[in-house]
């Protein structure tokens, strides 16, 4: 069974720091949400999904886009870029269901950020949407909120050109003691990857395993794949 990513309180007697563990499993990004799940992505700060797996969530939440898209026309690059965007379920989106904006790089299409740059940007979005995330769950104990879980691709791996390795070796295993309310029992922070996204254009780098034209497996998590 899929981790549940958020409780309010830590483990008896567990000791050592909390983390970040993303758990990696073959299925569709997008298949049977449950309610108060929250939609990791990985954007650019220009108001555009419009390509790669930003193009699905587009599809399938227009609310949020508009709001993404609000955000990015409203502030200035240095005050976006590095930093997330949690995004509240939306009329005429599914409901119950929250999108988080990680703006890892300035601009998309081939004018994206070094590797290296997107990384650090990566790291401090990603922090920044946990504690916001911890806090928001603290305002209201045991309401079930973000009870869903966390669920992503496998970010940055498309049109940003990072290999997917690279992002899991920053993220997995990250250290969260600046989020101390936040983990199952064992006191750590779960986000499920799924390696199948839905109407996604067929992958460069990586083996497909069944896909066909209404979308496309990411055949081994660890390889590098474009969107």
């Amino acid at each position: 069974p899929t981790p549940n990513p958020l409780s309010p309180v830590r483990g008896a007697g567990v000791a050592g720091p909390r983390l970040l563990k993303l758990h990696e499993v073959q299925g569709n990004l997008f298949g049977a949400i449950p309610p108060e799940t929250v939609l990791i992505h990985s954007c650019n700060c220009q108001g555009s999904w419009g390509g790669g797996v930003a193009r699905i969530f587009n599809t399938q939440f227009p609310g949020a886009y508009r709001v993404y898209k609000a955000h990015c026309d409203n502030n200035p690059v240095a005050n976006i870029v590095g930093r997330a965007l949690l995004i509240q379920p939306q009329q005429g989106d599914p409901p119950n269901q929250y999108v988080a904006c990680l703006f890892t790089s300035a601009r998309g299409g081939s004018r994206h950020d070094a590797k290296n740059v997107i990384l650090q940007h990566t790291e401090s979005s990603m922090r920044g949407l946990l504690q916001e995330l911890a806090w928001l769950e603290g305002l209201a104990p045991g309401t079930g909120r973000f009870s869903g879980g966390l669920r992503m691709p496998p970010i940055n791996a498309g049109i940003f050109d990072v290999p997917w390795k690279d992002t899991h070796r920053l993220l997995h295993n990250m250290p969260l003691d600046e989020n101390p309310k936040q983990g199952l029992g064992d006191g750590h922070t779960y986000i499920t990857v799924f390696d199948f996204i839905p109407g996604a254009p067929a992958p460069a780098e990586s083996v497909k395993r069944g896909a066909n034209d209404s979308g496309c497996f990411f055949g081994g998590l660890g390889k590098k794949f474009r969107t």
